[in-house]
């Protein structure tokens, strides 16, 4: 049995070590080249960088342990925290929709977040801040002429006459001139008289239109300008107001 178990490995053994065709040789190679040509040469490039994998986080997860290790001091501090805190959103809460009932639509209109309404609510105050602050000199300034009951007389002669003095306005227009005349209803200055004076300055008149204004006369008179005539309006301002004070002063004379 053993003999026959020798033959058998010598019968391998020469199969095994039988020299090969010139044939099989050829093919062997041709298949060997292949592999090379099909090879990437960066797999055997030891100075290529090869890229490496980015490390992923590790997230802590809470897991039974966790939950044992807190003690219930620290489960109660947690407690008390939420509790205050949802307190606080509450009055705070509480304390915007205050502050938006207080303060006018017109001040919030448009202004959604709440940072818009403080800023809106800070110049609300701010304008009303300012009123405040004018009353009081209104304030002050009446409490003054009660005192001075002689200081009240100056001044309110002062204001009449202010009131009754003529106001005269230059400007140009898609015309030419447009001259405004504002006068106190009782004044002396006819208005044929500062018609003349713009005839004798060269001035065709186009339109005139008068109305009354918080007790006074206001005259607009709108005319054309020759373009042989050049017409400085601050001159011609200047002696509207010469001419019409003149007379004034000569009617108040006589």
């Amino acid at each position: 049995m053993f003999s026959q178990w020798a033959s058998d490995q010598d019968e391998l053994f020469k199969f095994g070590s039988a020299p090969l065709d010139q044939e099989e040789i050829t093919l062997m190679q041709q298949s060997h080249d292949e592999l090379l040509v099909n090879v990437n040469p960066s797999l055997y490039d030891f100075n290529v960088a090869v890229p490496k994998k980015p490390k992923k986080s590790r997230k802590r997860k809470l897991n039974a342990l966790d939950k044992i290790e807190e003690t219930p001091t620290d489960y109660i501090k947690k407690v008390i925290h939420r509790d205050v805190e949802r307190q606080r959103r509450q009055e705070m809460a509480a304390l915007y929709k205050n502050l938006r009932s207080l303060i006018p639509s017109l001040h919030l209109e448009g202004k959604r977040s709440i940072s818009d309404h403080i800023h809106g609510t800070v110049k609300y105050i701010r304008h009303q801040n300012k009123k405040i602050d004018e009353l009081k000199n209104k304030r002050d300034e009446l409490k003054e002429l009660l005192a001075n009951p002689s200081s009240s007389k100056v001044t309110e002669d002062q204001h009449s006459e202010a009131q009754e003095q003529p106001n005269i306005s230059v400007n140009t227009c898609r015309i030419g001139m447009e001259i405004t005349v504002s006068i106190a209803s009782t004044g002396d200055v006819p208005l044929s008289r500062i018609l003349n004076i713009l005839i004798l300055e060269g001035m065709s008149i186009k339109s005139c239109s008068s109305t009354r204004v918080n007790e006074r006369l206001l005259h607009i008179i709108q005319s054309e300008v020759n373009e042989e005539t050049i017409i400085d309006e601050n001159e011609l301002q200047k002696k509207l107001m010469e001419k019409v004070q003149n007379q004034s002063v000569t009617k108040v004379q006589i």
